[in-house]
């Protein structure tokens, strides 16, 4: 077994392997320092299905 997936299980994950995955690069903004302006940032979302290897 991969040392990926044992140290996953390890830490509690529920899955082992994600398929069916969607990576999107998308633009967020979080509270900025200078008067309070948003300051946008990169951020990527990843879904998909979690699943168990026997």
């Amino acid at each position: 077994m991969d040392s990926a997936i044992k140290d996953g299980q390890d830490k509690g994950v529920d899955g082992d392997l994600l398929i069916n995955v969607r990576i999107d690069q998308v633009q967020k903004n979080k509270p900025g320092s200078f008067f309070g302006l948003p300051e946008p940032y990169n951020c990527i979302e990843v879904e998909g299905d979690l699943v168990r290897l026997n």
